[in-house]
């Protein structure tokens, strides 16, 4: 199906049980980041992190205790500015490739190792893309370009040693003859390397075993006529990925073709590929920008036309709403180029409908084709219509019973309460879209989301922003106590009204906790004591909801944001690895 380009009513969700996982991915710059000509090492799609094979994009940890405050956590003093993503690995151990060197950095900010060569082949590690970190956290696999060398690019495989401070032991450096070297598929179920597959600039997906020995290419023939950018991920049946040719190809373990689906037409030579998300389905963006969902065949299930083309890479979640119930699918997050985020049902490819006046997911139509499920008062044994149970014979009552328009007998849209599943509780209006800055910002880079359900981008501009899908920013502290705090619940613009105790009840006609423009909400101002405020520092400029990094660490973000497991915000900028926390 085809959804309108359009913006409509905010929500707010909360991320589930995926959080429980242990093994999470981090997200790196899939555009320009707002680079320069100075700055020519590879631009990537997504890195990856630890054992995340699916490429979702979810932190390390939640954002919502975050002060804000920025800080130089590494200086690029010697180094040339790199559109590389911070990638976080053990103990919020940070791996930064330069077009120099790879970079091994503490939470400290203290540079752990650095490596400019492989030691045991003596090739250069120069102009780097960002590092991928194995399933046993030791394992770093980056890709090289040396334009000096007949060779062109390399993929290195290096293995971290016990002993902290010491270099890594480089195990081979695979000729790719690529300088994209898109890395990805780590295969380790037995946390020892098996095999990498990358995509290169020569048009073919390699695959490279432990021993530095290429496995296959795919395809066999013709190469693709353009760089396979997008890293392809893992499924249970081998790899998939976005090609140039503007479709998503799946390729068996032996690097067999299974198939192939159209997304749209080619992508530009000039277009860093946005990878593929495999959560529960295959979903990627087209050359328009579209996102677009493929079943595990590779059957297209829908497409969904945002506002303004779709910049970089999805996050695709299970979640929960507020109040505990939990959705019957994924949500695939996207954030357009404008600041636009939304919140997709992965089965149904619409926006994630919510109750009127609650925070809570609303229960989809079961009819097929999106057919409208209609309600009409039948008698409950013969379905003859009536009015009464005098209309109907003995023994039956006359009930609401809802039918498709082909009969079927149906679930309607509808609010369910936690203890009445099936019980209506009432009507769903509210979508899951919503801006991530009031402020005109351009986005290239594709965002993240933090464990408390904050989708957190970075502008070219030097913002980086964090919001709520209901327009909600992350919270502070109470003043003067100090206490953490959520704010107020309310839209950007509007105000919760009504508190007990509160000095500005907005208008006498207004319920006790409803939002001043759209009183269908609940709210509270926020969770301090009375007399009290809560201070956040997203919330300046009318609770904007960004914070621009100071001149001291850098005013333009070349990369996606990461998050470590304390909840600190990294984003590379030209001056070095900034640090909001």
């Amino acid at each position: 199906m085809i959804t309108d380009r359009r913006r409509t009513a905010p929500v707010r969700l909360f991320v589930l049980g995926m959080l429980t996982l242990s093994l999470i991915a981090e997200i790196c710059g899939c555009g320009g980041g707002g680079g320069s000509d100075a700055l020519q090492g590879p631009l990537l799609a997504w890195p990856r992190a630890r054992r995340n094979e699916n490429n979702t994009a979810t932190a390390f940890a939640g954002v919502g205790g975050n002060l804000g405050v920025a800080q130089l956590h590494f200086a690029f003093d010697d180094e040339t500015p790199t559109n590389s993503a911070p990638i976080v690995g053990r103990d919020d151990t940070v791996y930064l490739a330069t077009n120099e060197s790879l970079l091994s950095i503490d939470s400290g900010g203290t540079v752990r190792w650095e490596v400019a060569e492989c030691a045991s082949t003596g090739d250069p590690m120069t102009f780097l893309s960002n590092p991928t970190i194995g399933p046993n956290g030791r394992d770093l696999i980056v890709g090289s370009w040396d334009p000096s060398s007949s060779a062109g690019g390399r993929i290195f495989w290096l293995r971290e040693s016990a002993e902290v401070g010491s270099p890594p032991e480089c195990r081979f450096a695979f000729p790719a003859g690529s300088r994209s070297a898109a890395l990805t598929s780590v295969d380790a179920t037995d946390l020892e390397l098996i095999s990498i597959t990358t995509g290169t600039t020569t048009g073919r997906l390699v695959s490279i075993d432990r021993s530095g020995r290429r496995r296959w290419s795919f395809p066999e023939g013709e190469p693709f006529a353009g760089d396979l950018s997008s890293v392809p991920a893992l499924t249970v049946d081998g790899v998939v990925f976005t090609a140039p040719d503007g479709r998503v190809h799946s390729v068996d373990p032996s690097g067999r073709p299974r198939w192939s689906a159209r997304v749209g037409g080619p992508y530009s030579p000039d277009d860093v590929i946005p990878a593929p998300v495999s959560f529960g389905g295959i979903f990627t963006v087209s050359d328009e920008g579209d996102v677009v969902a493929f079943s595990s065949n590779g059957t297209r299930r829908w497409t969904f036309t945002p506002a303004a083309p779709i910049a970089g890479t999805l996050v695709v979640a299970p979640l929960t709403t507020e109040g505990g119930l939990s959705l019957d699918e994924n949500v695939v997050f996207a954030l357009d180029r404008e600041g636009t985020v939304y919140g997709i049902g992965s089965n149904s490819g619409e926006l994630i409908r919510f109750c009127e006046t609650e925070n809570r997911a609303c229960r989809p139509s079961s009819c097929p084709d999106e057919a409208p499920c209609d309600s009409a008062m039948r008698c409950s044994d013969t379905d003859r219509e009536c009015a009464t149970n005098v209309d109907c014979p003995d023994g039956e009552s006359c009930e609401e019973q809802f039918r498709c328009s082909n009969g079927q007998v149906c679930t309607p849209d509808q609010c369910v309460s936690d203890d009445a599943e099936d019980s209506g509780a009432g009507e769903c209006k509210r979508e899951a879209v919503h801006r991530v800055t009031n402020q005109p910002a351009e986005f290239r880079n594709a965002p993240i989301l933090s464990t408390d359900a904050f989708i957190i981008a970075a502008t070219n501009d030097g913002r980086v922003c964090a919001r709520h899908l209901d327009g909600s920013v992350p919270g502070g502290t109470c003043n003067p106590s100090g206490a953490s705090c959520d704010l107020d619940s309310c839209t950007v613009g509007d105000r919760c009204c009504g508190r007990e105790g509160d000095p500005d009840p907005c208008a006498p006609a207004l319920a006790k906790g409803r939002c001043e423009a759209d009183q269908s909400r609940t709210c509270s101002i926020d969770t301090c004591p009375v007399g009290e405020t809560c201070e956040s520092p997203w919330a300046i400029d009318g609770k904007d909801g960004c914070i621009a990094l100071d001149p001291a660490v850098g005013t333009t973000a070349f990369s996606s944001p990461s998050i470590d497991s304390r909840g600190a915000i990294l984003v590379t900028t030209e001056k070095g690895l900034a640090k909001l926390q």
